[in-house]
């Protein structure tokens, strides 16, 4: 929990210098869906209101800086604000103040992958909170991804419908997609039809 972010959520993505308490202050994708499972899962097996605090300051994270209008979320936010203002100077500073200065560069890049692991742990966060704004969040950007990012009856693209398939991508839609069926119909009434899962799962034969 040393590596979250204090003052806007989301974690960093490891620390230097053999303790955990010098950040390399890049916050990317696969960690923040990584930790909200992880803390959230903690959560439900123990039940202490740390992990719970933890898994809550990554998903305000999440929806507050890497959600797109569209209902994706981008990438990575970079680790310095620019070549004068490295990460240890920025992240130092309250809200104000960073926003004074400005924000980090965003990688703006709509990544099915990466969205594929946001939907993981927003649903883990889900399971353990029972709000369904976060499933409803889930959902809209797997909606997204399916009307977006799906090649025809086989997979899911990793940027364009030009690019793919690819395993990797085409495994954890596979999965992502599956973990909403158990799950009630979130605020909107619908959930994400199970046939991409099921098309993702058996290709290739």
């Amino acid at each position: 929990m040393a590596l979250i972010d204090p003052v806007w959520g989301g974690v960093f993505q490891y620390s230097e210098a053999g303790s955990w308490n010098h950040p390399h202050f890049e916050k990317i994708m696969s960690f923040q869906a990584q930790y909200l499972r992880q803390y959230s899962q903690a959560y439900a097996l123990w039940k202490d209101p740390k992990y719970l605090a933890a898994a809550r300051d990554i998903e305000r994270y999440l929806t507050s800086f890497l959600l797109a209008p569209m209902g994706a979320f981008t990438s990575a936010r970079m680790p310095d604000l620019d070549r004068e203002t490295d990460g240890h100077a920025f992240y130092a500073l309250d809200d104000s103040g960073r926003r004074k200065l400005g924000m980090p560069r965003i990688d703006k890049n709509l990544y099915a992958r990466e969205n594929g692991w946001a939907i993981s742990g927003l649903v883990a966060f889900y399971d353990v909170t029972n709000d369904p704004r976060i499933l409803a969040t889930a959902e809209r950007t797997a909606n997204w991804a399916n009307d977006n990012r799906a090649l025809p009856k086989v997979d899911f693209a990793t940027v364009t419908t030009i690019g793919g398939p690819f395993l990797a991508t085409r495994w954890r839609w596979g999965r992502r997609f599956l973990i909403f069926m158990p799950r009630p119909a979130t605020a909107t009434g619908s959930m994400p039809p199970p046939e991409p899962a099921i098309s993702s799962l058996q290709f290739p034969r």
